[in-house]
């Protein structure tokens, strides 16, 4: 993953010039590469992008684990007067561990069973 990451920052990066980054960062700008866990040695510099670094590592089955069992969410509008309401009872049964996607669920289901 290391390596994917080195290769996004390159191709972001690529259209910067060294001494442009190196001059923000001497200006008090906070660029900090080192949270990346690399240092800018390893980055090289081009006029160019080089869109082909992307084709170099098949990154689809990676995704596809790290999308494994991540839950999808749905935006609900609240009129301003009930959001702080319903957002404490949405806090607080996710305190309790509560799967409050299915509560919403069944709740529906069985309002619409009523029509």
């Amino acid at each position: 993953m290391k390596n994917l990451r080195v290769k996004f920052l390159k191709l972001v990066l690529a259209k910067i010039e060294q001494d442009q980054l190196l001059d923000r960062m001497g200006m008090g700008i906070c660029i900090n590469i080192d949270v990346l866990g690399f240092d800018i040695s390893e980055l090289n510099f081009t006029a160019e992008v080089d869109y082909g670094i992307l084709d170099e590592e098949d990154v689809s089955q990676q995704l596809s684990d790290m999308a494994n069992g991540v839950r999808k969410a749905i935006q609900i509008e609240f009129e301003p007067e009930h959001y702080d309401e319903a957002f404490e009872l949405v806090k607080f049964w996710r305190d309790e561990k509560a799967y409050v996607g299915m509560m919403l669920m069944n709740y529906l289901k069985s309002e619409k069973n009523k029509l």
